[in-house]
């Protein structure tokens, strides 16, 4: 929510014009709520529609979904492309051990078919890992979470005159 909060005023006005997007937890915030939760709007307004679940980050797509609208498209792409989506598998997999029991279930199913590891899983089949499938699974997470912080840090740190005249 920093990226947001301290980036350019375009980041926040981006959310705020697809604000039918929002979750609706508490439509009618007022001054008083408004104090509660201890965050202004109007500069940090990331914080701010967080804290008040009006947008959520609990689901990778979510996440996704967040950061296109906030840091535009390159971001929203970068889930799929950086280590050819893997990230996808790791929430996979996550998933399926927290919730699941560590078995194959429908949710597990239908997010494996696009990775060669996971897509011979049958329902209610004991999710094995190995260490190569599970360094590939880290490394796809370090990957996108590396990529994305540069590409926000791009887009909020202002470029220096002597930066844009040398090309760094």
């Amino acid at each position: 929510m920093i990226g947001v909060d301290d980036g350019p005023g375009e980041i926040a006005a981006r959310l705020l014009l697809d604000s039918k997007s929002f979750k609706s937890p508490e439509d009618n915030i007022g001054p008083k709520k408004a104090h509660e939760i201890g965050v202004n709007p109007k500069t940090n307004l990331g914080t701010f529609l967080k804290r008040t679940g009006k947008i959520s980050l609990q689901r990778l797509r979510e996440i996704q979904l967040w950061y296109g609208r906030a840091f535009g498209e390159a971001a929203k792409d970068s889930f799929d492309k950086i280590s050819d989506g893997y990230i996808f598998a790791l929430a996979a997999v996550r998933n399926a051990l927290t919730h699941a029991a560590s078995r194959a279930d429908t949710d597990f199913l239908k997010q494996a078919q696009r990775f060669p590891e996971l897509k011979n899983y049958q329902l209610n089949d004991k999710i094995l890992l190995d260490g190569e499938f599970v360094r590939k699974l880290r490394e796809a997470a370090h990957a996108l979470a590396v990529h994305l912080i540069q590409l926000v840090d791009d887009l909020i740190t202002p470029q220096q005159p002597n930066d844009a005249a040398s090309g760094s």
